[in-house]
């Protein structure tokens, strides 16, 4: 939070001031002040990311399972990442039966499918990026192929993939920016989940990474702090707060002590609502 509350800030009110709630902005300083928004979008991804594999190196990212479709989680990606297909003129595909349903972490699954088509649009020069997702031939486990026809990777080199705040050479990271970070999360998710990353590629004929999870089975990684109703006595103060971090609702609890309100934690919109 003391990361990322103040460039929230700083996003927010750059925001309205491009906006014009303040007053009117002359051309040369809309332009100043998106060259601002653009990079402090920038430092807060890569804030969110340093925050996201922390916690996965801590033992402490909690895991969430859910039933969804994985086709309408596709779909959702798909039209995210569009625009940054187009702009390159790029193909974005992506295929996948219509009922196939998934007992996991929607919001992590989804966070491994943006990075890898981020990534993939990112080093693809022609041609596209082609996403497909299938049961395996057991249906013990998913798996997802997302390939890119970009200028691929050497055998020597795919070992340093994974690696935290690792790019292959330097003139990768000033031609495209990042931190070798989406990679390295998304492995670190999947393994979360159960599964893995893997990556076949070859130069000058693209990348196929593929995404493999199990469809069914128990929640893996340490489970999130238990937040109950609280006992309110007759006539006392009761606040709801509803946050996917437990963490969160822990800072809200403690915070509370001696305002004479007791805290009821949930960590879902549905446990909020019970």
């Amino acid at each position: 939070h003391e990361l990322r509350t103040p460039m929230n800030a700083i996003l927010g009110y750059t925001s309205l001031i491009l906006d014009g709630l303040y007053g009117e902005v002359n051309p040369k300083v809309e332009d100043s002040l998106r060259r601002v928004d653009a990079a402090g979008k920038n430092l807060l991804s890569l804030i969110n990311s340093v925050l996201d594999l922390s916690k996965v190196s801590a033992g402490r990212m909690p895991v969430h399972l859910e039933e969804f479709n994985l086709k309408e989680l596709g779909g959702e990606v798909t039209a995210m990442m569009d625009c940054l297909a187009k702009a390159k003129g790029l193909a974005l595909e992506f295929d996948a039966p219509e009922e196939l349903w998934v007992r996991s972490d929607k919001t992590k699954v989804k966070q491994v499918r943006v990075n890898l088509a981020t990534n993939g649009i990112k080093f693809t020069a022609s041609g596209g990026v082609y996403i497909e997702a299938r049961r395996a031939p057991d249906a013990s486990e998913l798996r997802i192929r997302v390939r890119d026809t970009g200028a691929g990777i050497s055998a020597e080199d795919i070992p340093q993939l994974f690696q935290e705040f690792k790019q292959l050479d330097s003139s990768s990271t000033r031609a495209h920016g990042g931190t070798g970070l989406g990679l390295v999360i998304s492995r670190k998710f999947a393994e979360l989940l159960g599964g893995t990353v893997d990556v076949e590629s070859r130069e000058g004929e693209g990348s196929t990474f593929t995404v493999t999870l199990p469809l069914t089975g128990e929640e893996r990684g340490p489970r999130p702090a238990e937040f109950g109703r609280a006992a309110v006595p007759a006539g006392g103060k009761l606040l709801l707060a509803i946050d996917d971090d437990p963490e969160v609702l822990s800072l809200l609890r403690d915070s509370l002590v001696g305002s004479g309100y007791e805290l009821a934690g949930a960590l879902s919109g549905d446990e909020g609502l019970a």
